[in-house]
């Protein structure tokens, strides 16, 4: 079936996370699939940042693996726009909005961890993270000899699901779900327990469609944990693909 075809039945599409990201998403959504599809946005968290025990200015530079840690760091520590390295290039992009001057970009973390290491970087490093944030990028450095520092500087809060949203899922019509990471996931299955509606999920990576274990319609998981990866994995869940 052709994404022209899958039209004429639309589910809606539910974005869980924080009202920026869910905002921008809902943008790219519009521009690949049009601006009739029905949405509900219904975060799940809310960053709250947090000033970090350490002070960057003792590092030889920091890492952002997420414009999340780039937000909460500009909210909460009076940086001298020392050098960092990012996990993708919004995050980047983000950084060097914010002052910071971006060395090192890589596509995920294990991509940037072997740059850093490759470039035979000198710590110490602070790592700029949430406090439910998962990962081996600190392990990975620091076992290649790159002394990495984790420093909290966010956490992403647990909202309640909204009443849209729970008149959404006791539907009995298709409802579309991106995931984009494991907590999330496990936030969203706590407020769909005995959801009537079907369920398409667009899992970013593996990690987080091994979350679930609610009755799912579709999943597909999308091929890279990126942005376009997952509007992708949409299609193919709109198409019926398999």
């Amino acid at each position: 079936m052709a994404l022209s075809d899958a039209k004429a039945n639309r589910p809606t599409l539910l974005l869980t996370r924080p009202q920026p990201q869910s905002l921008r998403f809902a943008a790219e959504l519009r521009q690949r699939f049009g601006s009739g599809w029905p949405l509900v946005i219904a975060p799940l968290m809310q960053m709250q940042a947090i000033a970090p025990a350490q002070d960057p200015s003792a590092f030889a530079g920091v890492i952002f693996s997420s414009e999340t840690g780039v937000a909460a760091a500009a909210a909460s520590v009076a940086h001298t726009k020392a050098q960092c390295y990012c996990v993708g290039q919004r995050t980047a992009t983000a950084a060097g909005a914010q002052g910071w001057d971006v060395v090192l970009t890589g596509p995920d973390a294990e991509g940037l961890a072997a740059a850093i290491i490759a470039a035979g970087t000198s710590g110490p490093l602070l790592h700029f993270q949430g406090r439910h944030v998962g990962g081996t990028l600190d392990q990975r450095l620091n076992s290649a000899g790159v002394e990495t520092v984790p420093a909290v500087a966010y956490e992403q809060q647990a909202q309640p699901p909204t009443a849209e949203m729970v008149a959404l899922l006791a539907g009995a019509a298709p409802v579309l779900v991106p995931l984009f990471s494991p907590r999330s996931a496990r936030l969203f299955q706590q407020a769909a327990a005995g959801a009537q509606a079907p369920l398409w999920v667009a899992a970013i990576s593996p990690a987080v469609a091994d979350v679930l274990s609610l009755p799912v319609a579709r999943l597909v998981v999308a091929a890279n944990p990126d942005g376009d990866a997952m509007l992708n994995a949409i299609t193919t869940l709109l198409t019926g693909q398999r």
